[in-house]
């Protein structure tokens, strides 16, 4: 398969509608723009089939919401530490919201898995990024059954609209972790 070319593929999973579920990526409910876990370097989704209402991506560019802060905020953004998925073995128990890599930031941010306890200034910094989050452009968009969504994970936020109508959507997302060769720059 195309992802594959990519890198390596850490986890395959069906999104899909369940009925009366809790979990956010199975419920019906609109999801707001975050990213995955941090080990995938991109994530792909390949839409099976769509529901008859609802459901569209949303993207969100974090290069947009942190154009508003300064180089000091950034720095203060990479000291506030989120919760992390822990699935796969060896998986810290936290990361960092922003990160910088080769000159570029890369952005971990799962609102629903803050740490509690900030102090006053990185409250006030987190919640900006709250509200950048919901205020920049937003890139919304159906895909169509056999249509292939890929993102930069350490970039792209994204999200989605409630699931309505038949909600017989159903899209498999791709974790993909970049190969060392692949990600480091060429000499």
């Amino acid at each position: 398969m195309l992802v594959e070319g990519l890198g390596e593929v850490i986890q395959t999973t069906d999104v899909t509608v369940k009925s009366g579920s809790r979990a956010l990526v199975t419920s019906v409910r609109g999801l707001e723009p975050h990213t995955d876990h941090h080990r995938a370097d991109i994530v792909a989704w390949h839409c099976i089939r769509q529901s008859s209402r609802g459901g569209e991506s949303l993207l969100v560019d974090s290069r947009d919401v942190l154009a508003s802060f300064t180089e000091s905020e950034k720095r203060v953004l990479e000291t506030i530490h989120l919760r992390e998925h822990r699935v796969f073995e060896g998986d810290p128990e936290r990361h960092p919201l922003l990160r910088c890599e080769r000159g570029r930031h890369r952005c971990y941010y799962s609102f629903w898995l803050v740490e509690e306890g900030l102090d006053a200034e990185r409250r006030h910094l987190l919640e900006r990024f709250h509200d950048r989050v919901r205020q920049v452009e937003r890139r919304q968009f159906r895909l169509r059954p056999g249509e292939l969504l890929l993102i930069d994970n350490g970039r792209m936020l994204h999200g989605r609209t409630p699931i309505g109508g038949d909600q017989q959507r159903l899209l498999r997302r791709f974790w993909i972790a970049r190969r060392a060769a692949a990600a480091e720059p060429a000499a």
